[in-house]
C-alpha cells in the first residue's frame, strides 16, 4: 500500500528549507512539506479539486501541487504536495509567531484550546437570540461562511478538522478557519443516498453535514443559530452563495480545473479517466442541485436565470465582480442583478433592454422574477 510522506528541513539534517517557489511567495521559508497518497486511490486530483474550489471560493487553504513520486529513482505513482498545517509552517503566512493555532485533530496548545473553548461556551449560550454582529465581533463572518460553503458544495463528509486561528497582534483579531483534507469530497464514500444511483454524486448530501441537529461543533451551532435567529445573516448568506455560484465557481472555471486534471492524468499515463468523467458531471450538475436544497432549506422561492447578451468582448461589472457580455447567473425570485459597462469595445452606451422593454440607467439594477434577458445598446461613434 501506498502511504503520504512528511519532509522535514532542519539544520541537522543539511538543510533548514525547501527551496524556495515551489508554491507561492506566501509559503516561504518552507520547512515542512506533506507528500500525500492520492485518495481514493482510484480518484485522483480529488483533493487538488476541492481545494481549488475553496480557494476561488476566498477559503484559507494550504498551497497544494499535483506531482508524481520517485522512491531511489523507483515511480511511486501520483501524490500532492501541500505545505504542512502547523504553527512552524504558518508562521509564514502570519509573518509572526503571535497567534493561536486550534488543531481539530491532533494536540493544540493550552492557551489555543482555552480561548477556543471559551468560543465554544459562548456560541451556546441561548439567553437571546443571536445577531450577526455579536458573531462578527468574535469570528470573521466571510471566512466563516465561505469556509462552510466549500464543504457544503464539494460534499465533503468529513469536515470537522483543519484549524482555527487567532491572530493576536490584531486588537480587533477574530477566529478564522483553514480548509484541510478534503479528499471525502465529490464521492460517495459508503454507498449512495438511499433512492439516488450511484453514479449521481452531485446528489450527496450538501447543507445535511454543516446543519446536523445534533451537532455540537462551533461552527454548526452558530451556523445553526444564525439562519434561525438572525434574518439579516440569512440575507447575507442566500447572496454570498448566489455571488459565488454566479461568478467565483460558474461552469466555465469549474470544468476548466476538470480538464487540467484530466490532461495531467493523460500525460501521468493514466488511461482509465472514469473518475475525472464523473467529477465533470459533479461540476456541471451540483450547482442546480444546491439552489434546490437553498430553496428548501432558507425557504426560497424559484431561481430564474439570467442571460446579458451582446458581444463577449464587451467588459461588464456584475454584480461587483468583473465579467463579459454573453453572461448567464441564476437568481431567486426577488433577488436582485446589477450591471454596468466597465468598456464598451469602441461604441457609445445608448441604453438597455429588459426582456425587450427599454431602460435608459447607465447602472442597471433589476429585480429578477421570471427568466430574464439583458441587453446593452450602443450607438456606435463614427
Amino acid at each position: 500500500n501506498r502511504i503520504s510522506y512528511r519532509l522535514y528541513f532542519r539544520k541537522e539534517y543539511g538543510a533548514n528549507r525547501f527551496t524556495p517557489g515551489i508554491f507561492s511567495p506566501a509559503t516561504d521559508p518552507l520547512k515542512r512539506l506533506v507528500v500525500h497518497v492520492d485518495w481514493p486511490h482510484d480518484k485522483p486530483f480529488t483533493t487538488c479539486l476541492a481545494f481549488d474550489i475553496s480557494r476561488r471560493l476566498g477559503c484559507v487553504v494550504p498551497e497544494v501541487k499535483p506531482a508524481m513520486l520517485y522512491l531511489n529513482g523507483k515511480p511511486q505513482g501520483m501524490f500532492f504536495l501541500s505545505e504542512h498545517l502547523g504553527e512552524r509552517q504558518w508562521q509564514a503566512h502570519f509573518n509572526h509567531n503571535k497567534f493561536l493555532f486550534y488543531k481539530y485533530r491532533s494536540s493544540a496548545d493550552p492557551e489555543s484550546r482555552r480561548r477556543f473553548a471559551e468560543l465554544e461556551a459562548w456560541s451556546k449560550n441561548a439567553d437571546a437570540p443571536l445577531t450577526m454582529s455579536e458573531v462578527a465581533a468574535r469570528v470573521d463572518i466571510d471566512n466563516f461562511s465561505r469556509n462552510l460553503f466549500s464543504y457544503v458544495f464539494c460534499g465533503t463528509d468529513d469536515w470537522i478538522q483543519g484549524v482555527a486561528a487567532l491572530d493576536l497582534k490584531k486588537p480587533d483579531s477574530r477566529w478564522f478557519w483553514i480548509n484541510w483534507d478534503m479528499d471525502r469530497s465529490f464521492w460517495f464514500q459508503h454507498g449512495s443516498r438511499a433512492g439516488v444511483k450511484a453514479e449521481n454524486t452531485w446528489e450527496k448530501y450538501a447543507f445535511e453535514f454543516v446543519l446536523n441537529p445534533r451537532g455540537k461543533n462551533v461552527r454548526t451551532v452558530l451556523f445553526r443559530r444564525l439562519l434561525s435567529e438572525s434574518p439579516e445573516y440569512r440575507e447575507y448568506f442566500v447572496r454570498l452563495v448566489t455571488d459565488l455560484m454566479n461568478h467565483a465557481i460558474n461552469e466555465e472555471f469549474l470544468l476548466s480545473r476538470v480538464d487540467h486534471y484530466r490532461r495531467l492524468a493523460v500525460s501521468y499515463g493514466r488511461k482509465n479517466l472514469k473518475s475525472l468523467n464523473m467529477m465533470s458531471r459533479f461540476c456541471r450538475f451540483r450547482p442546480d442541485y444546491i439552489r434546490r436544497q437553498m430553496r428548501d432549506y432558507f425557504n426560497l422561492g424559484e431561481a430564474f436565470i439570467c442571460r446579458i447578451a451582446g458581444e463577449n468582448d464587451i467588459k461588464l461589472e456584475i454584480d461587483g465582480y468583473s465579467a463579459k457580455a454573453d453572461y448567464q447567473g441564476w437568481y431567486f425570485n426577488g433577488q436582485s442583478v446589477e450591471v454596468r459597462i466597465v468598456d464598451p469595445m469602441g461604441g457609445k452606451f445608448s441604453h438597455w433592454l429588459v426582456n425587450g422593454k427599454r431602460v435608459p440607467d447607465p447602472v442597471l439594477r433589476c429585480t429578477i422574477e421570471s427568466e430574464t434577458t439583458i441587453e446593452p445598446v450602443f450607438s456606435h461613434l463614427p
